[in-house]
């Protein structure tokens, strides 16, 4: 069973290691994953939303990354300030962990926490090529309910119902 952990400062660069590391095995398998310059601007822009920041560990170690926002304008424009939902980003899992359940585990963590945090829906977004995380999502209740173009990134828009 996995366990959420809140990123303090002493394992803030482990949460962006992860996802580094993620991205690097995204990128081997021929697929297009965040970019440096990416996760540069997220490091910067959770610095002080540290508590969004959540670490999975699995048996006590790190297994894989996730941030709980309860808001997101540049994705979800108007809808992304409304107050209801809770925004799941940066949904990784690491490779020795891969395939075990580990995401639908955290998205249900995810549901979880809008529920208790007296949300009305749980919403992300992916880029829109990638179908088998698209299907996962959709699996687990998600509804598509929009896309943005943004150039270099095509986002799928999903929401679910809490």
């Amino acid at each position: 069973m996995a366990e959420l952990r809140d990123v303090t400062e002493a394992d803030y660069n482990l949460f962006f290691d992860i996802l580094k590391e993620n991205a690097e095995w995204v990128r081997r398998k021929g697929h297009p994953a965040w970019p440096e310059e990416h996760l540069t601007n997220v490091k910067e822009y959770y610095k002080n939303k540290k508590s969004c920041l959540k670490i999975c560990y699995v048996e006590d170690k790190p297994a894989g990354t996730v941030i709980f926002d309860e808001t997101d304008f540049d994705i979800w424009g108007p809808a992304g300030l409304d107050g209801k939902a809770v925004y799941v980003h940066k949904l990784c899992v690491r490779e020795p962990f891969m395939k075990k359940g580990l995401s639908l585990e955290l998205l249900d963590k995810a549901r979880k926490y809008a529920a208790e945090n007296g949300k009305e829906y749980l919403r992300l977004d992916c880029q829109s090529f990638n179908l088998k995380v698209k299907g996962i999502y959709l699996a687990f209740g998600f509804q598509l309910v929009g896309s943005k173009d943004f150039g270099n990134y095509k986002a799928s828009l999903l929401e679910m119902k809490i």
